[in-house]
């Protein structure tokens, strides 16, 4: 196995020569595969196309080789080596293409700075072409009140100075008296609308104070007391009552004030009348009363004198010892029902320790 593997690695020597191109390559590992030699072909490659006929010859066989198992790694070893022919054309292929690409690149970038070059001399051809068309040397009188730069008397004086025309300097001019014209305008309308908020702002005080006033006059009109009198005839001057309607009003008033005064006065006449009637009766039977009282009195008066001045003693004692008596008989009866309860007590207790002792045979029967 390994004399295999050396056999396949073996190629013939190969020199790469600067003659050899890739279409050379190309034909030669064509010829490898196919194994006959294409016409016109480079001189090296016919060499190395003999070189590997020779490798595959079977005389280089290994004795512990069959020639089937030969035959195929010569094929597969051809296929190798054309491989191998095709990668150094694709390298050649691509050597070629950079170095061709470089070439193009470096021509292009001399073509850009020629073109730059060339540019840059344009732009100076037309900039001193300019130049030239404008410095030119001529001479204008003008009267001294158009020129307005400071003369010395030199050419230096007029380097950097400009020619205006007269209708573009009085276009300005007009302009210049438009904006100021604009500006006046500006100017009074903020000077009246500065008068107008001065105006506003005395207006503003004015109603502040005002009103502050009325906040006083307020406060003082809550602070007052009116009398009724007062309320009432501000009521009326307010409904539009005059003096002449108050005196009428009043004599109407005065008048049934006094027909109200008068029924009352004869209503009071009256009950007068009545209530000396009652007094006069009251007093009638006042006067019998009184003398019945005399006559009470006097048999009161006698009656003391007869009865015995000690019979009060004796009825209150009389009165205390049935008391006592009474009190007594009421202990005595409840100690009897408290005896009583507790006699009846001692009777059921006894009944019971009777029967616990000597039980009743009552319902037991008697056999013959």
């Amino acid at each position: 196995m390994l004399n295999l593997s050396v056999d396949f690695r073996k190629r013939p020597k190969w020199h790469q020569r600067a003659t050899i191109t890739a279409a050379a390559l190309h034909e030669l590992a064509t010829s490898i595969i196919s194994g006959h030699r294409v016409t016109n072909m480079h001189p090296d490659c016919i060499e190395y196309f003999k070189s590997v006929d020779q490798l595959d010859l079977i005389s280089n066989m290994p004795p512990v080789m069959d020639e089937v198992l030969w035959a195929t790694m010569c094929r597969l070893r051809r296929a190798k080596i054309e491989n191998e022919i095709r990668m150094r054309a694709i390298v050649l292929e691509t050597a070629y293409v950079d170095s061709t690409n470089a070439g193009w690149n470096k021509a292009i970038q001399a073509r850009r700075q020629q073109l730059a070059l060339t540019h840059d001399r344009i732009l100076q051809h037309r900039e001193t072409v300019e130049f030239n068309s404008r410095n030119k040397t001529i001479q204008l009188v003008l009267p001294a009140g158009q020129v307005e730069i400071l003369t010395s008397g030199h050419m230096e004086d007029f380097e950097d100075a400009t020619l205006i025309l007269r209708e573009e300097i009085e276009k300005i001019n007009n302009l210049i008296l438009k904006v100021g014209e604009m500006k006046l305008r500006m100017m009074r309308k903020q000077m009246e609308f500065r008068k107008g908020i001065l105006s506003k702002e005395w207006e503003h005080a004015q109603m502040k104070m005002k009103l502050r006033h009325m906040q006083q006059e307020l406060y003082s009109y809550q602070r007052l007391k009116i009398p009724k009198e007062l309320q009432f005839y501000l009521k009326n001057k307010e409904k539009g009552y005059t003096d002449e309607q108050d005196y009428v009003r009043l004599e109407k008033e005065m008048e049934a004030t006094k027909v109200s005064v008068n029924k009352v006065l004869s209503e009071q006449i009256r009950r007068v009348e009545e209530l000396e009637v009652k007094v006069n009766a009251v007093t009638t039977k006042t006067a019998e009363i009184e003398k019945l009282i005399t006559s009470l009195n006097v048999k009161v008066s006698e009656k003391r004198l007869n009865e015995d001045p000690l019979e009060p003693i004796r009825i209150r004692r009389i009165f205390k010892r049935r008391m006592e008596t009474l009190v007594m008989r009421s202990n005595l009866i409840r100690d009897v029902q408290s005896n009583h309860t507790t006699i009846v007590l001692l009777q059921t207790e006894l009944e019971l320790l009777r029967l616990r002792t000597y039980p009743t045979l009552a319902s037991f029967r008697t056999i013959n």
